[in-house]
């Protein structure tokens, strides 16, 4: 019978549908670490032995992914991450939101203290948050500010 949807192939077809809605990590609910270059990119190789650090350290809690740079088959991908130059490393958080972006070889703490800050604690909630908050002026004036005498006003 051609055209009739049974019930089993409806939630297959359901859960494929869920599957491909699903952001990068495909749900594992795990901090994701995307790199980008090429083999010819003297940064990355420089930077290689920082990864291996970070996939050891992190272990099963991050997931490490890498596209080749210069793969024209990796254009579409680039431009989802918004990744420009060669090499980048772009970070995200346990939803696949980009929390993170690095052009060119990042520095080794920044890098590392940006993954730990995104995954989450025993209790499941995030143990510290990678971005920053804006801060607020205060009302009182800086020891670095000037009073300035009022100006002097003039007549018409």
């Amino acid at each position: 019978m051609k055209g009739i949807i049974t019930k089993g192939s409806f939630f297959v077809a359901l859960f494929m549908a869920f599957m491909a809605l699903l952001p990068c990590g495909c749900g594992e609910e795990k901090v994701t670490v995307i790199s980008f270059y090429s083999k010819e990119s003297k940064s990355a190789k420089e930077f290689e032995p920082v990864l291996k650090k970070a996939k050891k350290e992190y272990g099963d809690k991050v997931i490490f992914k890498h596209f080749d740079f210069k793969d024209p088959k990796n254009k579409k991908t680039l431009e989802k991450y918004y990744v420009s130059m060669d090499p980048s490393y772009v970070i995200l958080n346990t939803k696949g939101e980009i929390k993170q972006t690095f052009m060119g070889k990042p520095p080794e703490d920044r890098f590392m203290a940006a993954i730990s800050g995104l995954i989450p604690s025993e209790k499941g909630k995030s143990e510290t948050s990678v971005e920053t908050t804006p801060q607020v002026p205060s009302q009182e004036p800086s020891s670095s500010t000037q009073t300035l005498p009022p100006a002097e006003e003039q007549s018409p």
